[in-house]
């Protein structure tokens, strides 16, 4: 410490520390700037900053990585576009992003039990399906595999599908050579010169810390350092490669390079190769030659010989001369060694084309052994497979990445503010042991093991039903199962006119409805409240108080999109009755959340006639999923303990179909 005490005195660059103070990084960084005053320190910190650590600092005066960040770029930028429209790389191209445009998604939380995480979740998916052309989007992002960065840009409008919720309408895609990055890796889109004006005009600034950044390529780019500018771009990033200190015009790659720049090189020889080839083949026509022969010395017979190879079209024909005193026909046709051709052809196909293929879309089975042992045969093919399984997870945890921070992320900003829990877009891959994985899962649940249903659903390459998806299979519904029992005459409820009285109801004095298992009873002391399903400790609102809320607001939620749209329609006071949701106003049918504020509130202030003041507690249950099931009331007065249910009934769709409610007083 002394040593560097003594260096940061001498240092002219450097704050001098008094011998009484104690010594931090921070009195050195306090002072690190070079002789112009610019800050030696990046942005994230970084004592040797990225655009610094270069013998050539390329557009410092204005802080903007080159446009020449890849070897492309900074070779010949026609020749990079060429090699776009190159069909054999397209193809190639083609073949690594599909698969993973293809994949499916869900988004994830933190805790798949707590209902607010989940409302935000869901809410989120709804956003997100509802952006036009979504495969398309997420292709436009994956074009940064190619580019080493690409992305798109959108406005965000109102959705009155979706509560008026800020969605996405429409969207467009940005070339990936469009977008540059500042020093401080703030992406930086190209403008043309009318509309910087423009951003002039309205109150952008230039200059090397302003919004508008003159570039190296001749243009203006627009820095996206404000953030409700950078909230409407997403722009996905490939790889990141640091370059060499003697290549400051490359320094631009650590902020996103691509395969292109990986290949730029083989692609010159490879396109050098081909052009040889085409045009030994267009010297040499029908793969041979005609030799028009003359007599050495003798004028004429040149002139006439010369003209007669000129009216040959489509071989090669030359007037060569010949020794007089020799018998030499007047036309010879040679025919022409296509070894070197062959060779060519063999150099590109063999080892320009297999190399190239293996570094976009790895290993290459075009070509090469068919053993039935080593790599070849199966062996190969289990190689080149798992191989190109690994860059499939690479490119969809790279665009994972993208669609978090720079899509859920600015939607989850403006639609739920108050959310301070991540949501995570996740595309949902294929397992090369699913087959495997499934079939133990199933064991285990036979066994009576318990294991996390979304890990049997990843495994088998499934995504998780959302709230409105039509579903098969599962387990049976409320709905069903209320029907099951009332066919069965424990249904409860008055019986028909004329009817013989059914069985006795099974809830007998002092049990009320256990949450989430119709049709069972639960003994429970006089005044207890409703234990929790599944072990999950249910919610409690004191009456009166946290179930309000302003309209279009959940209740329980706090966040737009919720609101008492659906009111229940409650029949005569039995001690079962089935009851049904009349519409509020025209519209579709109730989402869980929606019908469980409706049910709780409705059950919370309603008002019981007793002879005292009485004490009222309310209690949500939770089921599978973590869907609400049932809320509970008890009312406790002098003499009398009121025990009121309401339990939803869901459908095969997931949504509410109808409820139940259930009413047990008890003499104390």
């Amino acid at each position: 410490m002394p040593d560097l005490l003594n260096m940061a005195r001498n240092a002219p660059s450097f704050a001098v520390v008094p011998p009484s103070t104690r010594f931090s990084a921070d009195d050195v960084l306090a002072r690190s700037v070079t002789p112009d005053g610019e800050k030696m320190i990046g942005a994230g910190g970084f004592l040797v900053p990225q655009a610094r650590s270069f013998s050539m600092i390329v557009n410092s005066s204005n802080r903007v990585y080159s446009y020449r960040f890849d070897e492309a770029m900074r070779d010949n930028f026609v020749q990079a576009r060429a090699m776009r429209r190159d069909a054999f790389l397209r193809g190639l191209i083609e073949e690594r992003i599909l698969p993973t445009v293809n994949r499916t998604y869900q988004l994830e939380i933190d805790d798949d039990k707590d209902p607010e995480q989940i409302a935000v979740r869901d809410g989120l998916a709804k956003l997100v399906k509802a952006i036009p052309n979504f495969d398309a989007f997420k292709r436009a992002q994956l074009d940064g595999i190619w580019f080493g960065r690409a992305g798109c840009q959108w406005g965000f409008k109102r959705n009155p599908d979706l509560n008026y919720q800020w969605g996405i309408p429409q969207w467009d895609p940005i070339h990936g050579d469009s977008i540059q990055f500042t020093f401080d890796g703030t992406p930086a889109i190209l403008l043309d010169a009318s509309t910087a004006g423009w951003y002039s005009s309205n109150g952008a600034t230039y200059g090397p810390y302003g919004d508008l950044r003159q570039t190296d390529r001749g243009g203006t780019a627009l820095a996206l350092q404000r953030p409700y500018w950078r909230d409407r771009f997403a722009i996905h990033r490939h790889m990141f490669e640091k370059a060499d200190y003697f290549e400051g015009e490359l320094a631009g790659s650590v902020q996103g390079l691509g395969l292109r720049g990986l290949i730029y090189w083989q692609y010159v020889v490879r396109t050098n190769a081909l052009t040889w080839m085409l045009a030994y083949m267009q010297a040499v026509g029908q793969m041979d030659l005609l030799v028009f022969n003359y007599p050495a010395g003798n004028a004429e017979a040149k002139a006439n010989q010369e003209a007669n190879a000129q009216k040959i079209i489509g071989k090669a024909a030359i007037a060569c001369p010949r020794n007089p005193s020799g018998n030499w026909p007047a036309i010879e046709q040679i025919q022409m060694n296509a070894a070197g051709l062959k060779a060519l052809q063999e150099l590109v196909a063999d080892y320009f084309d297999r190399h190239i293929e293996r570094i976009i879309v790895g290993q290459s089975m075009s070509s090469g052994a068919d053993k039935g042992d080593g790599l070849g045969g199966t062996g190969r093919a289990d190689f080149a497979k798992a191989t190109k399984d690994e860059i499939l997870i690479y490119d969809t945890n790279r665009l994972d990445c993208t669609m978090t921070t720079d899509l859920l992320d600015p939607l989850k900003k403006y639609n739920y503010s108050k959310a301070k829990f991540p949501v995570r877009y996740k595309s949902i891959l294929p397992n090369l042991e699913a087959k495997d994985k499934v079939a133990s899962g199933m064991q285990l649940i036979q066994a009576g093991i318990a294991i996390k249903m979304d890990e049997i659903r990843e495994a088998a390459g499934y995504s998780r039903p959302e709230d409105g998806d039509e579903i098969v299979g599962g387990p049976p519904t409320e709905e069903e199962m209320m029907q099951e029992m009332m066919a069965q005459g424990g249904g409860g409820g008055a019986p028909p006119p004329g009817a013989p009285p059914g069985p006795p109801s099974p809830m007998g004095p002092g049990a009320v409805m256990s949450g989430g298992q119709t049709g069972q009873a639960m003994q429970l002391p006089p005044g207890a409240p409703i234990p929790s399903s599944r072990g999950i400790s249910p919610t409690r609102f004191s009456d009166g108080g946290g179930m309000g809320g302003s309209p279009g607001t959940s209740p329980a939620m706090g966040y737009p999109g919720g609101g008492n749209t659906y009111m229940p329609k409650f029949g005569k006071s039995k001690r079962e009755d089935i009851i049904g949701f009349t519409r509020f106003e025209k519209g579709k049918k109730p989402t869980v959340y929606e019908a469980a504020d409706v049910l709780i509130e409705e059950l919370s202030n309603a008002v019981v006639s007793v002879k005292k003041e009485p004490v009222k507690e309310v209690q949500i249950q939770y089921g599978k999923d973590s869907k609400p099931v049932a809320a509970t009331r008890t009312t406790k007065a002098a003499k009398t303990v009121r025990t009121e249910q309401i339990k939803i009934i869901y459908g095969k769709d997931g949504r509410p179909s109808g409820a139940t409610k259930t009413v047990v007083e008890e003499q104390v």
